[in-house]
């Protein structure tokens, strides 16, 4: 194997290099692969059978666990993260700053009816009964 590579490479070169230079580069060439193995090597992406989404929440609850985080409190963050996803209906690298900060900034959350504040003049930013904002 080693041997077609060398003989590719110096192939290629050819029309580069005048004879005494692709001599040259021959040589050093068999020098430096000489007693050398070459394997091919398999870089196909294998499938995990986890999409990203769900790997990245499992991420998040592992790191929030390591914290000492209650079972209860990692299940709630769990499932406030796929009510979000629900609601947006997009996947988590969809997400823009933007987008997250309108979220973060109205506090939607689906099945409660109450009104947010937003910190300018106790002004009402959402009511989520009706899903309107102002």
């Amino acid at each position: 194997m080693v041997e077609k590579i060398l003989e590719n490479v110096i192939n290629e070169m050819a029309p580069h290099l005048d004879r005494g230079q692709l001599e040259h580069l021959n040589n050093v060439l068999y020098v430096n692969f000489h007693g050398k193995e070459i394997h091919e090597q398999c870089t196909d992406l294998a499938a995990t059978g986890v999409d990203g989404d769900e790997l990245k929440i499992r991420m998040f609850i592992a790191s929030k666990k390591a914290v000492n985080r209650q079972d209860e409190t990692l299940k709630q963050y769990a499932r406030e993260i796929y009510n979000m996803l629900d609601f947006l209906g997009k996947r988590i690298e969809d997400i823009t700053i933007l987008l997250s900060g309108w979220v973060k900034n109205r506090k939607v959350f689906a099945g409660r009816q109450q009104v947010w504040y937003t910190g300018f003049g106790k002004q009402p930013c959402c009511r989520v009964a009706g899903l309107y904002s102002t």
